[in-house]
């Protein structure tokens, strides 16, 4: 009995404790669902195939404006099988056109220099442009000027 309370024990904790990293439809798969950011952190999540597209926000409440930087890596070196974009809502309601990320050599698609001003939300879009199941890491700062 002690031995199966232990490995139920040992189970539990090591399913609160990892880190979730999985690719789900209807998770983060819209603009209205978007999944909210911080900024300094880094995240590791799959993207199901190509009619999958994850979307993330980050909405700029500092009270000032704020230089926005983020990085996708294609994890295994498959950078080039993602299509990575923004979007900004600023808060007089106004709607930026879409943009895409340049396709730089090496492992890296960088949206960087984005001027984020107080109450506006980027809205960052991942897709995949192949019909295989891939991990990737999105990275993200702000800057003050």
């Amino acid at each position: 009995m002690k031995k199966f309370v232990s490995s139920i024990l040992v189970f539990t904790l090591m399913l609160a404790f990892s880190t979730s990293a999985f690719a789900a439809k209807g998770v983060g798969d819209t603009i209205e669902s978007a999944i909210n950011l911080d900024p300094s952190a880094s995240y590791t999540l799959f993207i199901q195939d190509s009619t999958d597209k994850d979307w993330y926000k980050w909405t700029n409440n500092t009270g000032k404006i704020k230089r926005f930087e983020a990085w996708l890596n294609g994890n295994d070196g498959d950078n080039r099988n993602f299509r990575f974009g923004f979007i900004i809502k600023y808060s007089n309601g106004i709607t930026s056109k879409f943009h895409y990320a340049n396709h730089y050599p090496g492992p890296t698609q960088i949206l960087g220099n984005l001027y984020i001003p107080e109450g506006a939300t980027v809205y960052l879009s991942v897709e995949r442009v192949v019909d295989t199941v891939a991990q990737y890491t999105i990275s993200l700062h702000a800057y003050d000027n």
